[in-house]
């Protein structure tokens, strides 16, 4: 193959990556959403983001057909094979040849193919083959909700294959899990999570006991009766369980559950209080506290009210924080649980920034705290504070452990320089949801230094076009947060505004809530409400409660209309103004 063809097809590898997990981010946002526009959107979106990927795949194949590397690979196979005993043997000795890490991926991903098309293959040619592929694992696979690497395909075609092979693959990515750490792991639990997320039915009143009661008591083991492996599936199957659950606002569609939660949460953190002396003590306790994350809503702050932690609860969770044998990921976890389990009003939560850094810089007065007077260094003294102020100053984390550890001090009031890299990273990070970029750029805000006015002054004076397919707007938000730290100095900004306030508003269709209600005269009436994600349980609560409410202690009423059905005049508002179909 050229050498020139060669580098363009790794660079059209890349962006093949880039789409794929653009398409996994829409399609985990499209479960999330119940607007029906929104849904039409997302769904267009992920159509454009398939021809794309069609369109590069093609491309690719074109460049590679003078050689392609899959053939060169099987070529390889079939060469060593004409001089070797087996086809085994063959694959093997493929496999142990120095190649570069681009091309070792190749290789194993052809070997995994092969897996599957070779029913007499020995399992320890399988074993083999699947070990080498579990190590060439990268930070990039198992990172969207449904298969999006080559790699990740790969291993998902493995998963449904012969039960055989299936449950080999299985073993080993088990045994892959308990072995590593860091990243490594995080991407091993993500192909996993392919499979057991069909695997899985969505839990409900009938089969509780099979699909949440028994993978809590195996994950505790209470009796030494399993393996180390058995028990971590049951934490990755609680996992899976929980993530689903989050995704589609368990607490207001499973009203059971609740009632659950405070025995589950004293399992797991009976499970977290145990000693780490094996790499499966590891691997159990990163399942549990990951499980933990998605109970308590952690990964993006949501308002967590089910169960309070007890004292001694909350201290276990700040030694896993500060317990260097335990994995990077699971003290960074055990770090968001610490910062939305203590009973308390989080700054993120407080922010409808929308509308108040709008206020702030129309001259208005706002609810949002004073930036330029706030105290960065709150509440030092803070035992949880403490503990994640030390993980974040540890040397050589994941960026992805470092965000987490600058989120969850955020979220407690306290901020310093060494937060300001991470955020700064989740903040222009594409592929993560709207609500994780929105939490790091209220906290960037609030630290404003000058090392983060000029990164958003970059942002801002940078000619990259934006990307047609991301809707964040960033340039936009670095406005909104340099007009509220009180630079108003260009006529640009002063306008930006009167012209895009209700742009931002368009974007959060999924969280206008429509409701036909009687107002104080007693008269139907048809209600469009915007209510923040973070203040949307309690909305819903308080609807529940059949109890009198002013809707604008929960959100902002955008339009209403007496009558049994929305009139002209308000259809009309909500299409000219927001864009809105009704």
């Amino acid at each position: 193959m050229l050498a020139d063809n060669q580098k363009q097809i790794d660079i059209l590898k890349k962006v093949l990556n880039t789409w794929q997990e653009k398409r996994g981010i829409y399609e985990y946002e499209l479960a999330m959403s119940i607007d029906p526009s929104e849904k039409f959107n997302f769904r267009s979106r992920i159509e454009e983001c398939r021809a794309e990927i069609d369109r590069i795949v093609e491309e690719i194949n074109l460049l590679s057909k003078a050689t392609p590397q899959e053939d060169k690979v099987e070529a390889e196979i079939n060469q060593e094979d004409s001089k070797s005993v087996s086809i085994d043997n063959a694959i093997r000795q493929m496999l142990d040849r120095k190649r570069s890490t681009e091309e070792t991926r190749d290789a194993v991903i052809t070997s995994l193919r092969y897996i599957i098309e070779q029913p007499d293959l020995k399992q320890d040619t399988i074993k083999f083959v699947l070990d080498t592929a579990i190590k060439n694992i990268d930070n990039n696979d198992g990172r969207t909700k449904l298969p999006s690497t080559e790699m990740d395909k790969a291993f998902d075609k493995v998963l449904r294959s012969s039960p055989n092979c299936v449950k080999l693959c299985k073993d080993r990515l088990l045994q892959g899990y308990i072995n590593a750490d860091g990243e490594h792991r995080q991407a091993i639990a993500g192909i996993l999570l392919f499979k057991l997320a069909t695997d899985i039915e969505d839990l409900n009143t009938e089969n509780t006991e099979q699909i949440l009661i028994r993978p809590l008591r195996d994950l505790k083991d209470k009796n030494n009766q399993l393996s180390i492996e058995q028990r971590v599936e049951a934490g990755l199957q609680l996992v899976e369980t929980f993530f689903r659950l989050h995704s589609y606002k368990f607490d207001t569609k499973l009203k059971f559950l609740p009632n659950l939660i405070p025995g589950i949460i004293k399992v797991l953190i009976a499970i977290l209080e145990a000693p780490i002396i094996t790499a499966g003590d590891n691997a159990v306790s990163h399942a549990a506290i990951w499980i933990l994350v998605w109970i308590t809503r952690a990964k993006y702050c949501h308002s967590y009210k089910t169960f309070e932690f007890t004292s001694s609860q909350l201290g276990i969770l700040r030694k896993i924080v500060a317990d260097n044998k335990q994995d990077p990921f699971t003290r960074s976890y055990a770090a968001l649980v610490l910062s939305v389990c203590i009973p308390k009003t989080h700054l993120f939560t407080q922010a409808n920034w929308v509308y108040q850094w709008a206020a702030i810089a129309d001259g208005g007065s706002s609810t949002l705290p004073n930036l330029k007077t706030f105290d960065r260094l709150k509440n030092r003294n803070d035992p949880n504070i403490k503990a994640i102020s030390n993980l974040i100053a540890t040397n050589n984390l994941p960026i992805r452990v470092q965000k987490s550890a600058a989120v969850s001090l955020g979220r407690l009031e306290y901020f310093n320089s060494e937060m300001v890299e991470p955020l700064l990273s989740a903040f222009k990070n594409p592929m993560l949801p709207s609500e994780e970029r929105d939490e790091a750029l209220v906290y960037l805000t609030i630290i404003g230094t000058p090392q983060v006015i000029s990164a958003f002054n970059k942002e801002i004076q940078s000619k990259d076009s934006p990307d047609k397919y991301d809707k964040y707007d960033l340039k936009r938000r670095c406005f909104l947060a340099l007009n509220s730290l009180g630079d108003r100095s260009t006529q640009e900004q002063k306008n930006f505004f009167t012209n895009n306030k209700n742009k931002y508003l368009a974007q959060q269709g999924h969280l206008i809530h429509k409701l036909k209600a009687k107002d104080s005269t007693g008269r139907w009436a048809y209600y469009f409400v915007y209510v923040e994600s973070r203040k949307e349980q309690a909305f819903l609560d308080a609807l529940d409660s059949n109890e009198n409410i002013d809707l604008e202690d929960y959100g902002k009423v955008i339009g209403s209309s007496y009558g049994e059905k929305p009139n002209d005049q308000l259809r009309a508002l909500l299409k000219n103004t927001y864009g809105f179909d009704v």
